[in-house]
C-alpha cells in the first residue's frame, strides 16, 4: 500500500489560494471586457440619440457597433399556460445614454384579465470574452446602466405566463428609459393557449447539470460551507430545479476528478481510519448538502462520485499518525477492496436510515470498462441494491442492464429500442456534451438554438434527458472571459450560468428545449387517448420529430433551421388536432 502524507503546514497556503479573490465578481455591475476593434462614431452614427428595435433570439448581436435590423418594434409570440417564453430586443446609440432602466406593464386581455408585469421579466444581456471575442450571454438583472456612444445593449424578455392565466391575446409595453428622457418602446402580444404546462418539479426530463459548491465559493470570494456560502449555492440550486433539475452532485472523496478544473471538489464525507485499523466517517456535510439540496428543490436523485477517480487516489484521517493522507489503489485490488468496503458497508446502512438509499447511486463516469466491472462487483458484494450511475464515452453493453442512470457520450448512435426499453424499466437513459462535439452544444459562442435543439433530440430518439458535466465549475472571472485554461475545453464548456446566480442565454435555451420536451410528452398523452384521429396526429408528431434528427449530426452545420420547422410544425400540429 503506497501512502501519501499531506503536510498541515500547507493547508492555509493552499486554502488561501484557492479561495481567495480580491472582490466579489458580481460587485461590479456591467464590468465587460474592452472594445476589441475601434467604435466608429461617424457623423451617421451620432445622429442616432436612441434607437431599438426586435431582434431575434436566435441571433447573439454585436455589442460595439449598430446591428443591421428593420425597424420593428412589435413583437408577438404564443405560449402554453405555465410556460416561460422569451422575446430579444436591442437598443443602441449614436451620443450615449446614462441611466438606462426597463419598465414593463402588465399584459392585459379584451376581457380585463391580467398577465401582472411581476411575470414579464426584462434583463441586459451582458458581454463576455469567449475564442478571442466578445458575446453576448449574461443576463443581467434590472438595474439602471450606460450605454456608450456607438454600442448596442440586447435586452432579453421573460414572461413566466401564470398556470391560471385565462386563454386568449395580451397586449403590454417594454420600454427602456433613459436619464435624459429618450426612450425606446415595444409593444407587446402574446397568445396563451389553452394547455397547461406543469410546474418544473413535475417535469419527467431528467436533467443533471452537475454543481461544484468549492467554485461557488471561491468566485464569490467565500469560506466553503460559510452562511453566506450556503447563501449563494441556495440561488445556484434554486436555479437548477427551477429549470427541472433532478440530481444533486456529490462528491464523496477529495478530488473525484483529480485537478482538471481550477477549483478542486473537496470530500463530502470524511473518512477516518483508526489505530485498530477499523474506519469511521464523517457524514455531517454529506446530510447537510442532501438536505439543502432538497429544500432547494432537487429532490429525485443523489449522484455520488466516485469510487474511481481519474488518479485512483483515495484521501483519509490516519488516527495513528494524525494526518491527512492518501493510498494509490486500483479497482480489482485487495487495497481498493479495503478501502471501500467499510465504507459501502456504512454508508448503505447511514443512507437506509436517512430513508435516502432509494434515490442515491454509485457514480462514475469515462472510466475503462475493466475498472468499472471492478467497482460494480464489489458493490454488489457489498450491497447489491446499490443503484449505479454512469456517463460513458466507450460501448458498455456488458454492464448496462446493472446501470440505472445511463447517459451516452453524443457521438454514439442513438438507441430508440434499448432507450425506450430502459424507460419501461424504470431505468434512465441520457446523453451528453462536454468539450465535444463542437456542434451541437452549449458554448459561450454556440448557436443559442443549439441548447434548444439538444432536448428536441431527447424526445425524438427516446432518451430521458441530458447531463451536462459542469454548471458552474467556473473560469477565474467568468465576466471577463469563459476560456478554460485547456485548450480542448471550449468557451463556456464548464459553466451554464453566472456568478450570483445570474442565467444565460444559453441556460435559458436549453430551459426552453426542456419545456417543450415535456409539451411533446403531454400532447403524445393527449393524442394516444383520441382514438384513430389521434394515431394519425401521433405519426405526424414522430415524422416531424425523425426529420429533426435524421441528419448527419456529426458534420451538421446548421440546427437552427430544422429546430425552428419542428417547432413551427408542432406548434400548428397542436393546434389543428386539439379540440377547440
Amino acid at each position: 500500500m503506497k501512502l501519501r502524507k499531506i503536510h498541515h503546514q500547507w493547508l492555509p497556503a493552499l486554502a488561501l489560494l484557492i479561495f481567495a479573490s480580491p472582490l466579489a465578481l458580481e460587485a461590479k455591475p456591467l464590468r465587460e471586457p474592452k472594445a476589441i476593434d475601434e467604435i466608429k462614431l461617424t457623423e451617421e452614427v451620432k445622429k442616432v440619440a436612441f434607437a431599438g428595435a426586435v431582434g431575434s433570439i436566435d441571433e447573439r448581436y454585436a455589442r460595439d457597433s449598430f446591428p443591421q435590423l428593420e425597424n420593428e418594434l412589435n413583437w408577438s409570440a404564443s405560449a402554453w399556460r405555465g410556460e416561460r417564453v422569451h422575446g430579444q430586443f436591442v437598443t443602441w446609440t449614436g451620443r450615449g445614454q446614462r441611466d438606462v432602466v426597463l419598465s414593463a406593464t402588465d399584459l392585459k386581455n379584451a376581457n380585463g384579465d391580467i398577465i401582472p408585469a411581476e411575470s414579464v421579466t426584462p434583463s441586459y444581456v451582458r458581454y463576455t470574452m469567449a475564442a478571442g471575442a466578445l458575446y453576448g450571454d449574461i443576463l443581467e438583472p434590472n438595474k439602471p446602466i450606460r450605454i456608450p456612444a456607438g454600442t448596442s445593449r440586447p435586452i432579453w424578455l421573460s414572461i413566466n405566463v401564470p398556470a391560471d392565466a385565462k386563454p386568449g391575446t395580451y397586449t403590454g409595453e417594454l420600454k427602456a428609459i433613459a436619464k435624459s428622457g429618450q426612450s425606446v418602446s415595444f409593444n407587446l402580444e402574446l397568445e396563451v393557449l389553452p394547455l397547461l404546462l406543469p410546474k418544473p418539479d413535475q417535469w419527467s426530463f431528467h436533467l443533471d447539470l452537475w454543481q461544484h459548491p468549492w467554485a461557488v465559493a471561491r468566485v464569490h470570494a467565500l469560506e466553503p460551507w460559510s452562511p453566506a456560502h450556503w447563501e449563494k449555492m441556495a440561488a445556484v440550486l434554486k436555479l437548477a430545479a427551477d429549470a427541472g433539475q433532478k440530481c444533486l452532485t456529490v462528491s464523496l472523496i477529495n478530488r473525484p476528478w483529480g485537478q482538471q478544473t481550477l477549483d478542486a471538489f473537496g470530500p463530502m464525507v470524511n473518512p477516518t481510519r483508526h489505530s485498530d485499523g477499523s474506519w469511521s466517517y464523517n457524514y455531517s456535510l454529506f446530510d447537510r448538502y442532501v438536505e439543502f439540496g432538497m429544500q432547494c428543490g432537487i429532490t429525485s436523485q443523489i449522484n455520488c462520485y466516485s469510487m474511481v477517480p481519474w488518479n485512483n487516489e483515495f484521501f483519509f484521517h490516519d488516527e495513528t499518525s494524525g494526518e491527512y493522507t492518501s493510498i494509490i489503489a486500483k479497482p480489482g485490488t485487495p487495497e481498493y477492496a479495503d478501502f471501500w468496503k467499510p465504507f459501502l458497508k456504512s454508508f448503505s446502512a447511514h443512507l437506509k436510515e436517512k430513508g435516502w438509499f432509494d434515490i442515491t447511486t454509485i457514480a462514475m463516469d469515462e472510466r475503462p470498462l475493466r475498472a468499472l466491472k471492478e467497482v460494480i462487483k464489489l458493490v454488489d458484494e457489498v450491497d447489491p441494491e446499490f443503484k449505479i450511475a454512469l456517463a460513458a464515452d466507450h460501448n458498455l453493453t456488458d454492464i448496462i442492464d446493472r446501470v440505472q442512470d445511463y447517459s451516452y457520450a453524443f457521438e454514439f448512435d442513438a438507441n430508440r429500442e434499448l432507450n425506450r426499453a430502459r424507460s419501461n424499466d424504470n431505468k434512465k437513459s441520457t446523453f451528453y456534451v462536454c468539450c465535444n462535439p463542437v456542434r451541437p452544444n452549449t458554448f459561450t459562442f454556440s448557436p443559442p438554438a443549439e441548447s434548444t435543439w439538444l432536448a428536441w433530440n431527447a424526445a425524438a430518439e427516446g432518451y430521458d434527458g441530458i447531463l451536462r458535466w459542469a454548471l458552474c465549475s467556473y473560469t477565474e472571472d467568468p465576466f471577463m472571459s469563459t476560456d478554460y485554461l485547456r485548450k480542448d475545453w471550449l468557451s463556456g464548456d464548464c459553466f451554464l450560468i453566472y456568478p450570483g446566480a445570474r442565467s444565460s442565454v444559453r441556460f435559458e435555451r436549453l430551459r426552453e428545449g426542456i419545456q417543450d420536451f415535456e409539451k411533446i410528452r403531454i400532447v403524445r398523452e393527449i393524442f394516444a387517448d383520441q382514438g384513430d384521429a389521434g394515431k394519425e396526429s401521433l405519426k405526424k408528431l414522430d415524422n416531424l420529430l425523425d426529420k429533426l434528427v435524421n441528419i448527419d449530426k456529426k458534420t451538421a452545420k446548421d440546427f437552427t433551421t430544422p429546430l425552428n420547422e419542428a417547432k413551427a410544425s408542432f406548434a400548428e400540429l397542436v393546434r389543428d388536432a386539439l379540440p377547440e
